[in-house]
């Protein structure tokens, strides 16, 4: 109450949540260019360090969100911090240092999902330092270990297939209730009939099993490619590395997991609820976002995205506005230049930052990423 008098007459629970909430978002955005300065001071040196936050202090983008209470400016502070202990990782590969990554890594996933794309970049590391500890001879036992290891990674790539099999007739029972019931949630719902709805509700189902094959098949394509490389010598070698260092990858990932799951237990002790909420205006809202992106319904918040081409669309419309021309053109020269160095393979120290990069720009570049917050993460690589 005292700090609603302090806000003046008319403050609220509601006003003052908004301030609490941007002063939250001011400082956590605050506190991420100090941590470009020591991702950048670590990766390019201090003066590195320096050039980077500066350029992130004065984008518009991050100013901008520091200034709405939303969720992206905490994400992004999060999303920075696993990255600072990648890094660490990569230049001091100690299972210390996979346990702080991976702490990082749930951490970060906490805050929001679009840090999914940065979730291959502690494995990667692993792999590229598998290099170093390989031996002369090939292990045989270790060899057969890791042909197994590849089965059970082509199983957990059969999962989200099983997971989604099981949800999708409640995922289409809960929207048709909503979208087809007598009293639909959502107002805009109302102004066409059933078999519109129903017709979106399919497609938007559609939509899902696509993305969960696709899933399957990546981890089977990865499955199968451990089981090529034992073949040769050399591989037999990797794949003996791969095995006698499995625990720093499984310790860092099965950090993450336990981080993700101390912070949301619903996750695990209410899946259904907690990965398809039953609440009536969050199912009509997703397919509607869903429908007004796919399948050109004029009413939905994001139309404006429907025949628009992927990766494009960023290039014209939001990077330029995030960052400005000057930067913007200096910054994805900049991606180009660390692409052609790792192709190369005059990988540098900053080897992580610039794979992290990669990462990010081929999934927000796609049809789902294209309002402007969710360039947020990308802001803080670009300056780098």
């Amino acid at each position: 109450m005292g700090i609603s008098k302090l806000l003046g007459r008319g403050a609220d629970v509601n006003a003052l949540s908004l301030v609490v909430g941007r002063t939250i978002s001011a400082l956590a955005d605050t506190a991420s260019i100090y941590l470009v300065y020591l991702i950048g001071r670590r990766a390019f040196g201090t003066r590195g360090g320096l050039i980077a936050a500066a350029l992130y202090a004065t984008a518009l983008l991050p100013m901008r969100e520091a200034h709405f209470f939303t969720v992206d400016p905490v994400a992004n502070l999060t999303l920075l911090t696993f990255l600072l202990l990648a890094l660490r990782l990569s230049q001091n590969p100690t299972f210390r240092n996979y346990l702080w990554c991976g702490l990082g890594l749930g951490l970060a996933l906490s805050s929001k999902t679009s840090v999914l794309p940065l979730l291959p970049l502690p494995v990667i590391i692993w792999l590229v330092g598998l290099k170093s500890r390989m031996e002369t001879g090939p292990d045989r036992p270790s060899v057969a270990k890791t042909r197994l290891a590849a089965v059970a990674l082509l199983a957990v790539g059969l999962m989200p297939l099983l997971l989604w099999e099981h949800f999708r007739e409640t995922a289409r029972t809960t929207a048709a209730g909503q979208l087809l019931g007598s009293n639909p949630s959502h107002a805009i719902a109302a102004q066409h009939g059933p078999i519109f709805w129903e017709q979106q509700i399919t497609a938007t189902l559609a939509s899902i099993d696509a993305a969960t094959v696709k899933l399957a098949a990546l981890f089977g394509m990865l499955a199968l490619t451990v089981v090529v490389i034992t073949l040769s010598r050399r591989g037999r070698q990797l794949a003996a590395a791969a095995w006698r260092t499995k625990g720093d990858i499984v310790g860092c990932l099965g950090g993450a997991v336990a981080v993700f799951l101390v912070l949301n237990p619903h996750a695990l002790l209410s899946p259904a609820h907690f990965w398809l909420p039953t609440d009536s205006w969050k199912i009509t809202w997703n397919i509607l976002n869903a429908a007004g992106a796919y399948r050109q319904l004029p009413f939905a918040w994001n139309f404006q995205f429907v025949g628009t081409q992927p990766y494009v669309y960023q290039l014209v419309h939001i990077y330029p506005y995030a960052l400005g021309w000057p930067l913007m053109i200096l910054s994805l020269a900049g991606v180009l230049y660390w692409l052609a160095r790792l192709v190369r393979g005059k990988v540098g120290r900053a080897w992580p930052v610039a794979v992290a990069m990669l990462l990010l720009l081929a999934a927000t570049g796609t049809m789902w990423m294209k309002m402007t917050r969710y360039v947020l993460p990308q802001i803080p690589l670009l300056c780098l």
